[in-house]
């Protein structure tokens, strides 16, 4: 994936709003300017040509014959031919995921009341799978920190029934580690791997760099400067990494929410595929087990009514706990 320059988003928003206070004025503007609709009218390769034929009988005093030859139409029969025996391979289209965002996924509870113009810088930042599909993407206010983009991500490992819990997390931006520390027992992931970089000047090798750890809930997107396009890592549950890009920064519109409360917005959705329970085969999953000694596939998907009677007796006492 192609990646810009290095972008203060900071430094961004400021020069943008030196430059709106230095525009003209809307009227002003469209005093001054005076556009027809030739002006804006795209010519074709044809009617270039055309112009250039008519422009070149009009400065000649010479008859021109510009009717084709004999030559010249046994060449374009034989191209024709040509082209038709030729196999056509047309280029194949890409293909990009579908949004499959609903209303429910931007609704708010209640009445809000309307703020006033933002007025400030909007990051677009995508969310994407180990195996680059892009799950989710968000419109954050530069203003927010980095811990209101981390509670908006959905990743089905930080709902696992019976599951690790691993408390922690962080962003990995320009070789700085944005941590989560707010609850108790957080585990910082950052400190063992800055140690070892810098362990016998590790971060001379190519690949490696000189690492820094900051908090994530005092950092904000205003803080930051991304390379737009550019993959940087989203570290959680202990081992589970997402890529994130960062895909737009611009200054807020007329056309964009009002209400801050909206913000992160959720702008773009995969599709949610359900897993079915391998048991029965007719439920949708509830739970996931990772090494169940009773099941030949792992991890294995079960129904809310098959994963009680395999893992629970009637009394409700769980029967093994090591999976």
């Amino acid at each position: 994936m192609a990646s810009g320059p290095l972008v203060n988003i900071f430094q961004f928003k400021r020069r943008c709003l030196e430059l709106s206070e230095d525009a003209p004025d809307e009227e002003l503007l469209q005093q001054q300017v005076d556009i027809s609709a030739d002006d804006v009218k795209i010519t074709s390769k044809f009617e270039q040509i055309e112009r250039e034929i008519r422009k070149e009988l009009e400065t000649s005093n010479d008859v021109i014959d510009i009717g084709p030859s004999d030559a010249m139409r046994t060449n374009a029969h034989k191209n024709v031919l040509t082209m038709k025996n030729a196999p056509v391979d047309f280029p194949r289209p890409k293909k990009h995921g579908a949004n499959f965002l609903t209303p429910n996924m931007q609704a708010l509870p209640g009445d809000l009341p309307v703020d006033p113009p933002l007025n400030e810088v909007i990051v677009t930042v995508a969310f994407y799978s180990k195996a680059r599909q892009k799950l989710q993407e968000y419109e954050v206010l530069g203003s927010q920190p980095l811990t209101v983009l981390r509670d908006r991500l959905y990743c089905l490992t930080d709902h696992i029934a019976d599951g690790p819990d691993t408390k922690g997390g962080y962003f990995f931006i320009e070789n700085t580690f944005f941590n989560d520390l707010r609850s108790d027992g957080s585990v910082d992931y950052s400190s063992n791997v800055i140690n070892w970089v810098n362990e016998n000047e590790r971060y001379l090798q190519p690949g490696l760099g000189v690492y820094s750890s900051r908090s994530r809930a005092n950092t904000t997107l205003e803080d930051l400067s991304v390379r737009i396009g550019a993959e940087y890592l989203y570290m959680h549950q202990g081992n589970c990494g997402h890529p994130i890009v960062f895909t737009d920064v611009r200054m807020s519109c007329d056309q964009d929410r009002r209400n801050r409360a909206y913000y992160p917005l959720h702008v773009f959705q995969c599709k949610i595929r359900r897993k079915k329970c391998l048991i029965c085969e007719i439920y949708p999953a509830k739970f996931v087990t990772y090494g169940d000694k009773m099941m030949p596939d792992n991890p294995c998907f079960y129904c809310d009514q098959c994963y009680r009677p395999f893992h629970y007796t009637a009394e409700g006492k769980l029967l093994y706990d090591d999976f």
